[in-house]
């Protein structure tokens, strides 16, 4: 509870809810609206999908978070990207928000055998991202800097499993250049 409350100090009496339900979520993978009870379930559900912490599963077109559809009603349900389920027990073990450790336990469990190289690129990333927005050539530039041996479609492959980026379409289109969000509860 304390890392939320060192994250989120606005949230008050609400950070109780919030602490649930993320730790619910952290557990099973997912949870269903019908799970959470408290005062201000709807406005904690909304601050833990624009943090990433919660996607909806319901999508419009594909599995970016942007075409993620998020309705407030019985029976929706929101999953919790795996970095971010290591980062919630992580937090709940320490009382610490440590966003490295969770990236490194994802790639442990995946059997990612750079990981720590990876945990440096995303560092590398985390301090480039504008916006929570990353283009793929400062991913390619970060990943020259590391001297990672990975290619770098395995790792954005990799990051994208573990919820840590996800392609963000609607800004790569038009500039032609590959865009990414950074998962906010990461930065």
């Amino acid at each position: 509870m304390d890392a939320l409350k060192n994250r989120f100090p606005f949230l008050g009496e609400k950070l109780r809810v919030l602490a649930e339900i993320l730790l619910f979520a952290a557990e099973e993978g997912k949870i269903s609206f019908d799970d959470i009870h408290g005062e201000g379930r709807e406005e904690i559900l909304i601050l833990a999908v624009e943090e990433r912490l919660l996607i909806p599963v319901r999508t419009s077109r594909s599995l970016a978070w942007e075409d993620r559809i998020l309705r407030l009603e019985p029976g929706e349900v929101y999953e919790m990207p795996n970095v971010v389920r290591y980062l919630v027990k992580r937090a709940n073990e320490t009382g610490r928000w440590e966003p490295c450790h969770a990236i490194n336990e994802y790639l442990e469990e995946i059997g990612e055998e750079e990981r720590e190289s990876i945990v440096d690129f995303f560092e590398k990333v985390r301090s480039r991202v504008k916006d929570r927005i990353v283009d793929v050539e400062v991913l390619k530039e970060v990943l020259k800097e590391v001297g990672l041996r990975v290619e770098l479609g395995k790792v954005i492959a990799e990051l994208k499993g573990g919820g840590i980026i996800s392609p963000h379409l609607r800004i790569s289109i038009p500039s032609g250049i590959i865009k990414y969000e950074i998962n906010p509860s990461l930065l």
